[in-house]
């Protein structure tokens, strides 16, 4: 790497670009995460609504592409602007393991929840 890409250490380039806290990959994988949940969310709720306010109108793919815009300007506006998610950051340093383990299992319980809702919208809301 030293010769090819002129980097000396290796190590800290490969942590850098996985764990940079403001530009690294894991960031941006993460943030994709983010804006598809809440996207799915979305979605299965207003499928939901529609199917049971105007049971006969069916969804075009307009919708979807709908859904993930405003999912995207939701995480931008709260997460993402002004580099707003460096502040959890530091309000995540400071909790407790106690803490830390009981927002991991909310976080995994309420990404199940969402998935487990979006799949029976469009099983039982046609």
């Amino acid at each position: 790497m030293k010769n090819k890409f002129e980097i000396d250490n290796a190590m800290e380039f490969q942590n850098n670009f996985w764990t940079d806290k403001k530009n690294g990959f894991g960031l941006r994988f993460a943030g994709g995460w983010l804006i598809a949940i809440i996207a799915i969310a979305l979605i299965g709720f207003v499928k939901i609504s529609i199917s049971l306010l105007l049971p006969g109108i069916g969804l075009n793919p307009y919708y979807f592409i709908a859904m993930g815009t405003i999912s995207f300007i939701i995480c931008y506006y709260l997460v993402f602007k002004e580099d707003h998610y460096l502040k959890y950051f530091a309000e995540f340093e400071n909790w407790t393991k106690e803490r830390k383990r009981l927002n991991a299992l909310l976080s995994i319980g309420s990404i199940i929840l969402i998935i487990t809702s979006f799949f029976l919208s469009l099983l039982y809301f046609k």
